[in-house]
C-alpha cells in the first residue's frame, strides 16, 4: 500500500474520534462492511473491565499527556482489536507529528450563542494507542453545557479502510461517523445524555492544521440550531464562519462539493433539463489543483434516474489565473454566444461544456446512468442539455 494512502486511512482513525466526540451527518455505509466500536465510559479517571463483546478496557496507567482533571471522563475507543489491514507503526510514526499536541478552537451558532473549545491529542507510535481530551467552554448544545472527556484510542481497533464507525460517547451519545480520505468526515448523534431527545448532525473538514465543522442540533420539539466550530493546532484559537451564512464559499465547502451544489441549487435544473430533477448531491473538491485554482463537484439526476448532470466549478484566485488556465484548456473551439465571457463544446460532437464567468471556469456533461444505458440520449439532446444548465449556472454566478 503507498505511504500516502496509508497516511490518509490512518488520519481518519485519529479524525473519527475528533468527529464523533464532535458529533456529525452519516453517510450511507459502503458494501465494504463496518468497524463496529464500543465505547465504555466510566464516572472516573480509571477505565474498568465493561462486560459488552463489543469493548474491552484500557488499563489504568500514567497519562502520555497532561493530567486531566479528575471529573473529566476516561472513555476507551477501539479496545476491541480488529483482523485485517491494521494500523502499522510506520504509519503511526508518518501522521503522529501532523496531529500531536494541543488544538485551540471555538464554536458559535445562529442563535449568537457562543464559546471556546480546546483538544489535545498525544499518538504513542510504539504503542499503537492514543490518548485525547476534548473541551467545550458555554452552552453548545442549544443551551446545554457538555462536561469535558478523555478518550483512550487503541489503533488497532480500527479497520483503515472501514465504510463506518459507531461509537458510544458521554459528551454526544452514539454517534455514527463516516469519513473520506482522512479530509471530509460526517456524523450523526442521538441518545446525548445533556439533550434528551436532541439529533446532532455535522459535517466536519480538516485542511492542513485547521479543522472546520458545520453542525445541526434538533431538540426535542423540532427546533433546529446551526452552528459551526473550528480548531487550529497550536495556541492561536481558530475563529469559526458565520453560521447565518447559507452560500458554501469555505475551503471545506469546496472540498465536499457543496460550493459548486449552490450553483444548481440556484437554478431552475428541472426547466434547464426539460425533465424533473432530484436536488444535488455534493460530489468532493480540491484545493489548489492548479496553482491558484480550486475545484468543487457537484451532479443531479432525472426523478426517474435514466439521465445525470454533472457540474465542475473551478474557482481562480484572480482574473489573471482565470485568464491563463482559461488559454491553456482552451483548445480552439468555436466560440458559443451567451451570457458567459466564453464558452465551447470540448470538441465537435463531444458534449463537455466549458464556460468562463469572471474569476470561475465551469464544466457541464450531460448523459445517461447506469439504469438508464438503454435509454441512450443523442448528442444534439446532450448539447442542448448543456448549453441550457450553462446559461443558467452562469447567469446565477454573475448575480453572486
Amino acid at each position: 500500500m503507498p505511504a500516502s494512502v496509508s497516511r490518509r486511512r490512518v488520519l481518519v482513525a485519529c479524525g473519527a474520534w475528533l468527529l464523533a466526540a464532535c458529533s456529525a451527518k452519516s453517510r450511507r455505509p459502503s458494501a465494504r462492511g463496518s468497524s463496529p466500536i464500543r465505547v465504555v465510559p466510566t464516572p472516573t479517571a480509571t477505565v474498568t473491565q465493561s462486560s459488552s463483546p463489543q469493548a474491552s478496557a484500557v488499563a489504568s496507567r500514567p497519562a502520555a499527556t497532561p493530567t486531566v482533571a479528575p471529573s473529566a471522563q476516561v472513555t476507551a475507543l477501539g479496545s476491541r482489536h480488529v483482523a485485517g489491514d491494521v494500523v502499522k507503526q510506520a504509519d503511526a510514526r508518518r501522521f503522529a507529528p501532523m496531529v500531536n499536541g494541543s488544538w485551540a478552537g471555538a464554536w458559535r451558532d445562529d442563535s449568537g450563542l457562543s464559546g471556546t473549545s480546546d483538544i489535545t491529542l498525544a499518538v504513542d507510535p510504539m504503542r499503537l494507542k492514543a490518548r485525547g481530551t476534548l473541551t467545550f467552554d458555554g452552552p453548545l448544545l442549544a443551551g446545554a453545557t457538555i462536561p469535558p472527556a478523555t478518550y483512550e484510542i487503541d489503533l488497532l481497533g480500527f479497520a483503515r479502510d472501514a465504510a463506518t464507525w459507531t461509537v458510544i460517547t458521554p459528551q454526544f451519545g452514539v454517534a455514527a461517523v463516516t469519513a473520506d480520505g482522512g479530509v471530509n468526515a460526517t456524523a450523526s448523534c442521538h441518545d446525548i445524555p445533556q439533550a434528551p431527545g436532541a439529533q446532532l448532525e455535522m459535517t466536519g473538514t480538516r485542511l492542513g492544521s485547521r479543522v472546520d465543522v458545520r453542525y445541526t442540533i434538533t431538540d426535542a420539539s423540532g427546533k433546529k440550531t446551526i452552528g459551526t466550530a473550528a480548531w487550529g493546532k497550536g495556541s492561536v484559537r481558530a475563529t469559526p464562519q458565520d453560521p447565518r451564512n447559507t452560500r458554501h464559499d469555505s475551503l471545506a465547502d469546496i472540498l465536499s462539493g457543496a460550493y459548486a451544489a449552490d450553483f444548481l441549487d440556484a437554478i431552475d435544473l428541472s426547466k434547464a433539463m426539460s425533465r424533473p430533477m432530484k436536488p444535488p448531491i455534493p460530489n468532493g473538491g480540491r484545493i489548489q489543483i492548479y496553482a491558484g485554482i480550486d475545484v468543487s463537484n457537484t451532479y443531479a439526476e432525472t426523478v426517474d434516474g435514466f439521465v445525470r448532470v454533472d457540474l465542475q466549478v473551478y474557482r481562480s484566485n484572480s482574473a489573471a489565473t482565470a485568464t491563463a488556465w482559461w488559454k491553456q484548456n482552451l483548445h480552439k473551439q468555436p466560440q458559443l454566444p451567451g451570457p458567459w465571457k466564453a464558452a465551447f463544446f470540448q470538441a465537435p460532437g463531444y458534449p463537455v461544456f466549458y464556460c468562463w464567468v469572471g474569476n470561475l471556469m465551469f464544466i457541464i456533461t450531460v448523459g445517461q446512468t447506469v439504469a438508464g444505458a438503454k435509454r441512450a440520449l443523442s448528442a444534439a439532446t446532450r448539447e442542448r442539455d448543456c448549453k441550457a444548465v450553462a446559461g443558467a449556472v452562469a447567469r446565477a454566478a454573475a448575480k453572486r
